[in-house]
């Protein structure tokens, strides 16, 4: 099994199946924003990027989608669809994976401050922001 699994073919259905995941997540956050072809387009701007498909299958599988409303403090999310959402303009490719982070880091901030004190959600942002800076290095 081992051996297979290292197998190249098998590594490729693996890869087909992560990106597959996250293109399924689009539609999902697609059907739930008020622009979804806005949300189209910065997903293919950051995922044109070399290093692009990583972060954003890190981050659906780091964050969630997005799209849950039981993930939320005070009725804002932070999945890949608030990401989305809080990126500023960027040309596609690497100005958007590094737009992208920032968005993440932002996101994530308003997700601290949301959350219940007594969760002490602050002492992880520092890892989830270094994390995020993972997404703006070229691979």
């Amino acid at each position: 099994m081992r051996q297979w699994l290292s197998s190249p073919a098998a590594l490729q259905m693996q890869t087909d199946f992560i990106i597959n995941r996250s293109l399924a997540a689009l539609d999902r956050i697609r059907k739930q924003s008020r622009r979804p072809s806005e949300m189209a387009a910065r997903y293919n701007a950051v995922a044109s990027a070399p290093n692009g498909m990583y972060a954003l299958i890190d981050y659906v599988n780091f964050k969630g989608e997005g799209t849950n409303p039981a993930e939320q403090y005070r009725g804002q999310g932070w999945g890949l669809r608030q990401v989305l959402e809080e990126m500023r303009p960027a040309s596609p490719g690497q100005p958007a994976a590094v737009e992208f982070a920032e968005a993440a880091k932002r996101v994530l901030q308003r997700r601290v401050d949301n959350s219940p004190p007594g969760r002490g959600e602050a002492r992880w942002l520092a890892g989830w922001k270094n994390r995020c800076d993972t997404y703006k290095k070229g691979l």
